[in-house]
């Protein structure tokens, strides 16, 4: 079953079933929440993040598109800032429930596009972005789906699968872009901004505070984003409290760096992240 309610001006479509509820605005395609029966939210939702139309929800899963990063604004693209459409909610075999919404705005790219995101909760909760190139001329396209992920407390976190990989270290105080190779579980205790090319690895994200262990998979992806800001950038952002990068942490599947795609005219191309509580 699903419920719309209007917050702030937003429009909030609720999916629950036998697996648990999903909370996900029209604003930007946004997933804001996921509680699978008997557990804890899974994601993370800043108290400070701007909630109205036309500004970046911060938490819950981000949708950057047709450019990831903010050398181009707005930042991270503007499918993150635009209201979609409703496309209809299914329930599927086996209990699932599957939201589609779309966009439609040539106005606002330099091309014609298509886009469709879909939110399959289950068992597992499935986000998947398919978008098609509605022009006559190949596009150079970037974008991420920028998943923040609750946690105990920063310090708890690991997350493995991407051992030996490289690593590119984007944080603005890195004296090393390129040249890194993970070794072994990721844990953080400072600024992490790291993009890992040319993987199509699953990773498993524990907690070590809660006990509970998550597995991240992906689709169309070869790049793989993990970020916590700490202590200045947190406090450098708006909609972010000083003290929130305590609580959360972002693996993100991207198309983006190398991974860069180009969408031609008439080809679909689909970015997925499916999230499993272990």
């Amino acid at each position: 079953m699903f419920e719309k309610k209007m917050v702030n001006g937003v429009e909030v479509i609720t999916l629950s079933n036998a697996y648990g509820t999903a909370e996900v605005a029209t604003l930007g395609a946004h997933v804001l929440s996921w509680t699978p029966v008997k557990e804890k939210p899974v994601l993370w939702m800043s108290k400070k993040s701007y909630f109205e139309p036309g500004k970046p929800i911060r938490g819950g899963i981000p949708v950057c598109w047709p450019w990831f990063g903010g050398a181009k604004k707005p930042s991270h693209g503007f499918f993150r800032i635009e209201t979609w459409n409703f496309g209809g909610v299914y329930e599927l075999a086996g209990g699932a429930t599957m939201l589609i919404l779309t966009l439609d705005k040539a106005e606002l790219a330099d091309f014609p596009f298509h886009a469709q995101m879909s939110v399959t909760m289950g068992k597992s909760l499935e986000v998947a972005l398919t978008f098609e190139n509605k022009g006559d001329q190949p596009v150079e396209v970037s974008g991420a789906l920028h998943t923040y992920f609750a946690a105990s407390d920063i310090t708890n976190v690991r997350i493995s699968g991407l051992d030996g990989s490289s690593f590119e270290d984007r944080r603005v105080s890195a004296t090393q872009v390129t040249g890194h190779v993970q070794d072994g579980e990721i844990a953080v205790d400072a600024e992490v901004d790291r993009l890992y090319p040319c993987t199509t690895a699953d990773v498993v994200y524990s907690d070590l505070g809660t006990g509970r262990s998550i597995l991240v998979e992906k689709l169309g992806s070869y790049s793989t984003v993990v970020w916590n800001p700490w202590i200045e950038k947190a406090k450098a952002m708006p909609d972010y409290g000083d003290e929130e990068f305590h609580q959360m942490i972002c693996i993100e599947a991207a198309n983006a760096g190398e991974d860069t795609r180009i969408a031609y005219p008439g080809i679909t191309h689909t970015l997925a992240q499916k999230i499993t509580v272990l």
